[in-house]
């Protein structure tokens, strides 16, 4: 081979991983919009570019994929508590006082 047809190798070789780069970049951006769909176009509109909204939904994919999701050993339905039982645990939670009193606020 002389050094035109290696060059036009190199710069056909170069023109293919870009464009399959491009087609990468595209299939992902295309992926997330799918899997999260309203909330793509929130965080696009809350981060300063698009690159950075589509890393940070990556990463909330990464650390969802991490969670440790086990199954609820019972279904709580709204009627399968008494009235009684749902009194005693509202009224055994304790409630938090206030730590300063309001200025208008006078002993009687």
């Amino acid at each position: 081979m002389d050094t035109g047809q290696i060059i036009i190798l190199a710069v056909v070789l170069v023109a293919v991983a870009v464009g399959a780069f491009v087609a990468w970049q595209a299939m992902r951006r295309r992926e997330l919009r799918n899997r999260f769909g309203p909330e793509y176009d929130r965080a696009v509109a809350e981060f300063d570019s698009r690159g950075e909204a589509e890393r940070e939904l990556r990463d909330r994919e990464r650390r969802h994929g991490e969670l440790e999701l086990t199954e609820l050993s019972r279904r709580i339905t709204p009627g399968s508590w008494s009235a009684g039982t749902r009194c005693r645990r509202i009224s055994s939670t304790p409630r938090p006082t206030p730590s300063v009193r309001p200025t208008s606020w006078s002993p009687t």
